[in-house]
């Protein structure tokens, strides 16, 4: 079984006793399991069920009305990756999923700008679901400072000051909503 990690301590005080407890167990869990549940999130769970339900009605639209979106037609890699489409090493990923990040507008890029910022853009969005936009957003902004905590709890686990990493990452999160696998 994967341990259960309270993150409620930290969010509410990252100096205090149950904050410095919680880094311990973070420390120990990713050098060992590596995965944890994780509690105390404050994240809505009505807006869970909601993000997940549109995430499902998305992966039960017809093939091609998913394929309209497809991750090729974006030059910020954001899309629908058909199941099979997708690789790691050379072999085929059984998963259908949708990359989906911050919905903003594309930047304009120069040359000495780091290839990272390529992701940054608009999404493309099912025209059958029209609150699929709002729903991913909404929950993208809870998640969000959520991830920020964790990396931050993270940095105290390596013996570095909290925001270590802030520099070194942007507050933006890119979600990817995979189907589980139906093989």
């Amino acid at each position: 079984m994967l341990p259960i990690l309270d993150i409620s301590g930290y969010l509410a005080d990252p100096t205090g006793n149950e904050a410095l407890e919680f880094v311990d167990q973070l420390r120990a869990t990713c050098h060992g399991p590596g995965f944890f549940y994780l509690t105390g999130h404050g994240v809505d769970k009505a807006l869970d069920d909601e993000t997940l339900d549109v995430a499902n009605q998305f992966f039960e639209l017809p093939i091609a009305e998913r394929k309209a979106l497809a991750i090729g037609n974006s030059p910020h890699f954001r899309g629908y990756t058909l199941l099979e489409n997708e690789r790691t090493a050379g072999q085929i990923d059984w998963r259908d999923q949708i990359d989906i990040g911050p919905e903003e507008p594309a930047p304009v890029l120069k040359p000495s700008d780091p290839p990272w910022l390529r992701l940054r853009g608009p999404n493309q969005w099912p025209p059958s679901l029209p609150s699929m936009p709002h729903t991913i957003g909404k929950w993208m902004g809870q998640i969000q400072p959520l991830g920020m905590a964790l990396l931050r709890g993270l940095a105290q686990g390596l013996g570095q000051h909290p925001g270590y990493f802030d520099d070194r990452v942007t507050p933006i999160p890119t979600v990817i909503c995979v189907q589980p696998n139906t093989r």
